[in-house]
């Protein structure tokens, strides 16, 4: 390329300087400006060579930078001395005999600045008092979006933003057994495979185990109480990064088999458990056996639950088989590998297994971040609930930035005799902002009680799953935002006004002030167009709101296969301590099986009670998924497992499950008759078709049982679920292993009968607590509660947006009647009638309304669609939902504007025209 020649760079260097100049302050450049272009081109004629104009170029620019701060800076002084505030008289005449600047003390610095936002903030807090209404209006309306908007961020942000209370979470990652068979991509794993995958596993540095538990406590000086309890593989919390804040963790003889008994407990337990320098060494009743307390567990320490307690996991390959699969899994991935990259290695190595074990049939492996595996059902709720809190806000704020610029409107003779003494545009800016701050800082301040009186709301309507919301506060990173976006509202809504005052010609408001809109006509426009933004904003939470609700009653209207009303349930786990489970004698287990027959027969006669029941697991707990086989036939390709369910004879009644065929269990399937089981219509349609499945026998644990019923489905996976295969076996032929619940159906409050049902468990065995005792209803409200926790706020949000939204209407209409007031009065005067005034009022309001609907329409349509994980049997664009919202607006926009539409009707000619 070819150097640039010498009236080529005389041309670039003319370019470059006069564009430097650009940056000089207005006034400076139009005194200075041709004076500094005629020194720049005898500099330039005098600098010899290329290397000469260049070094002139940057030392005129290096000075230029330097001086150009101050030159700003001083400019803004004077502009900002030019009108400090209004003045009450004003003689105008003289004004303009000497339009010289007046001349000001000399102020230097921030002190000078500071003076002029005291001088700011005071007049604008005057202005503000003098119109108390709009003042309070307008704080109410923001404070309530600000509050709304603290109390959920907050609890998006615990969830959804911050990081996992672990060590680099990002490299953390659950690990799942898939099941081709049952279509399942999320089952726990056995002992024997997760050795294999933290043995043969390059893409992950480590991988642990746990099995989420209860055991009982007991201690001299404390009640028998049940307790969360993890059992942990020995790598659990080095995986995790997580490390006793006192004390130590397992060694590894203490998760070998036959290790000593040992345990970690919670901050909140060992609290419980005496003074903290006593407590290391100390020893307590776990399942009637002495543990050694060997340290305490952080406070951050929520995975997979709030456990109580952390006990070894004293199993290997040795002693647990492959058939079982009781073990969840965590892994952290090795350097420069992805979750990707893991899923491969995984899925290369459970094709080896499978191939190698019979066991392991159709079984793979899953691979996702752990922060997806804890929140990943959660998330898109939350997600949709703080855009809807968003839209609130939004709304909230083209309503305040309606009434700001009426009220900036009905002052424009103030600030036309603002512009006659001299301010500049930028002057009368800062106090513009002054107000709006003022009031988007009262806003702020009145949402920090509302924030704070909505978190308990919110905690007590999140579902349980959210085990780390518990105790939740408003923290110091919710309130800087909150005051952020206070701050960037009063800019945004400054602007908005400051937009439209540029239309209005201060001048010509110093005498026209009353006279209709006076230049405000475009102004007037603007605020259609944040009224018609309000509207479709309105209409996208209203159909969101809907679908969810529409969704919430239809799940609610599904039959879940038994009545909850009534029923008291309440679990407890015998400690095979003292309650022994020798597998050569299964099921002659007599100290298990004497305490439930104890156990149902005090129950039942309880005063008010109708019937009582045992079983592993209470309807809405799915329990476990067992291998099976029909006896004469050959097992099929898709056999998959059944979901297993050991019950009392008195479980069906107790539920009132529906019989389709066969019989019910009876007091005679004992352990010395016939085994026995019933199968659900889930379990028929698969693997009986067409044929009868009474007298069928099918096998597992090594027992033929004789298929004797078949029962109505239970939803055991949710109301959202379908009813998977399952078999029904009584538990009096097939004692529990481990925890089980008793259930009780009564006349009465079923609360009533939680003291009853302790006081029969205590008779028995002093040291068994009852745990989880609640209602059936209570629980199947808990199995819907992530969708009522959006339905509910999507519906108080929309409820609060409607709101809004048809205050906007309505204080807009009310100003442009009184506005139009003449406009009014003559038409009333030449003749029209009055029915025609309230059509015009009326048009105005559906010029508004109608354009919302259909904007909000099409953003409905796209929004809706992140709503698909929360609804059932519900479209996402279900026109029948869209219709009613759209209509459920209208009417009420409509409605909004009766008030205005009857004062415009009623304007009194005479006295209008009159008074003008």
């Amino acid at each position: 390329m070819s150097a640039p020649q010498p009236g080529a760079r005389s041309s670039l260097a003319r370019l470059w300087i006069r564009g430097l100049v650009k940056l000089l302050p207005a006034a400076f450049r139009a005194r200075h400006e041709q004076q500094i272009l005629e020194d720049m081109r005898n500099l330039g004629t005098q600098a010899s060579g290329r290397l000469g104009l260049s070094g002139m170029l940057i030392a005129f620019s290096l000075d230029l930078f330097k001086v150009l701060p101050s030159l700003w800076i001083d400019s803004w002084r004077q502009h900002a001395h030019r009108h400090v505030a209004p003045l009450p008289e004003v003689d105008l005449s003289s004004r303009r005999q000497d339009s010289r600047p007046r001349r000001h003390p000399p102020s230097k610095g921030a002190s000078s600045v500071l003076e002029l936002l005291r001088q700011d903030l005071a007049l604008a807090r005057r202005s503000l008092f003098r119109r108390p209404g709009f003042s309070l209006t307008a704080i109410v309306t923001l404070g309530v979006g600000l509050g709304a908007t603290a109390a959920l961020f907050t609890v998006a942000d615990k969830v959804i933003f911050q990081p996992l209370p672990f060590a680099e979470p990002e490299e953390l990652v659950a690990v799942w057994q898939t099941d081709r068979n049952t279509g399942t991509t999320r089952e726990a794993a056995s002992i024997p495979d997760w050795i294999d995958f933290r043995d043969q596993s390059q893409a992950l540095d480590d991988v642990a185990g746990f099995i989420l538990s209860s055991v009982n406590l007991s201690r001299r000086e404390l009640e028998p109480r049940q307790l969360s309890a993890l059992y942990v593989t020995r790598n659990f919390g080095s995986v995790l990064g997580v490390e006793p804040t006192l004390g130590r963790s397992f060694s590894a003889q203490e998760t070998r088999p036959g290790g000593p008994a040992v345990a970690l407990v919670s901050p909140q337990l060992a609290r419980q458990l005496g003074p903290r320098d006593e407590l290391l060494g100390s020893e307590i009743q776990i399942d009637s056996t002495s543990a050694l307390v060997l340290g305490v567990l952080p406070d951050s320490m929520t995975y997979p639950a709030q456990a109580d307690i952390w006990l070894p996991l004293q199993q290997d390959e040795t002693t647990s088989p492959r058939y079982t699969h009781p073990l969840s899994l965590v892994g952290r991935l090795a350097e420069g590998h992805e979750v990707d990259t893991a899923q491969e290695e995984l899925t290369a190595i459970a094709a080896r297994l499978e191939a190698e074990y019979p066991e392991n049939d159709a079984r793979g492996a899953f691979v996702e971040s752990l922060e997806s595996s804890i929140h990943g059902s959660t998330r898109p709720a939350l997600l949709a609930l703080l855009g809807a809190v968003c839209f609130v806000l939004a709304i909230a704020t083209l309503n305040v930035a309606n009434l700001f610029a009426v009220h900036f409107r009905h002052r424009r003779a103030d600030l036309a005799v603002c512009s006659a003494l001299g301010s500049s545009r930028a002057r009368i800016a800062s106090r513009l902002f002054a107000e709006t701050a003022l009031v988007t800082g009262g806003a702020a301040l009145m949402a920090a009680p509302l924030a704070l009186l909505a978190m308990p709301i919110l905690l007590a309507l999140a579902p349980s799953q959210l085990a780390e919301l518990e105790g939740l506060t408003i923290g110091s990173s919710t309130w800087i935002l909150i005051g952020v976006i206070a701050l960037l509202i009063a800019v945004v809504i400054c602007a908005i006004a400051l937009a439209q005052l540029r239309v209005v010609d201060l001048a010509a408001s110093l005498t026209h002030a009353r006279r209709g809109m006076a230049g405000g006509r475009l102004g007037f426009r603007l605020q259609q167009a944040h009224v018609v933004g309000q509207v479709a904003l309105t209409l996208v939470l209203l159909v969101g709101a809907v679908l969810t609700l529409s969704s919430l009653g239809r799940l609610r209207a599904v039959d879940p296969g038994f009545a909850t009303d009534q029923v008291l349930r309440a679990s407890f786990r015998l400690p095979s301590a003292t309650y022994p489970r020798d597998f050569s004698t299964y099921p002659n287990w007599h100290e298990i099986n004497n305490f439930n027959d104890q156990l149902l027969d005090h129950a039942a006669r309880i005063p008010g009670v109708d019937s009582a029941a045992l079983a592993t697991n209470h309807p809405l707990d799915p329990g476990w998924t067992n291998s099976f086989n029909v006896v004469g036939r050959p097992a099929r390709a898709d056999q998959g497992e059944l979901r297993t369910r050991m019950v009392s004879a008195s479980y069906f009644e107790t539920f009132r499950t529906q019989l389709v065929s066969g019989r019910f269990f009876s007091d005679r399937d004992r352990v010395d008759a016939q085994p026995v089981l019933i199968l659900n219509e889930a379990a028929v349609a698969r693997y009986f078709e067409d044929q009868s499945p009474i007298e069928q026998r099918i096998s597992f644990w090594g027992i033929e049982r004789t298929v004797v019923g078949v029962i109505e489905n239970e939803r055991v996976f949710g109301l959202d679920q379908e009813a998977p295969p399952a078999m029904y076996v009584p538990s009096a032929q097939a004692p529990t292993t481990g925890a089980a619940t008793v259930m009780v159906r009564s006349s009465l409050e079923p609360r009533a009968l939680e003291a009853a049902l302790r006081a029969i468990v205590t008779r028995i065995d002093p040291n068994i607590p009852l745990y989880d005792v609640t209602t059936m209803d209570a629980t199947i409200n808990e199995s819907i509660a992530r969708r009522r926790f959006a339905s509910l706020l999507l519906g108080s949000f929309a409820g609060l947006a409607l709101a809004l939204s048809l205050v906007g209407i309505h204080g807009l209409l009310a100003y442009l009647v009184s506005a139009r007031r003449r406009e009014m009065g003559i038409r009333l005067a030449f003749g029209a009638k009055r029915s025609s005034v309230v059509t015009l009022v009326l048009s105005r309001a559906l010029a508004m309304i109608v354009p919302g609907l259909a904007l909000g329409l099409l953003a409905a349509a796209f929004v809706s669609q992140t709503l698909s994980s929360l609804l059932y049997e519900v479209s996402p664009t279900d026109i029948r939902v869209y219709a009613l919202a759209a209509l459920a607006l209208a009417v009420t926009g409509v409605l909004a504007c009766a008030a205005p539409a009857f004062r415009a009707s009623t304007v009194d000619p005479a006295t209008t025209l009159g008074a003008d």
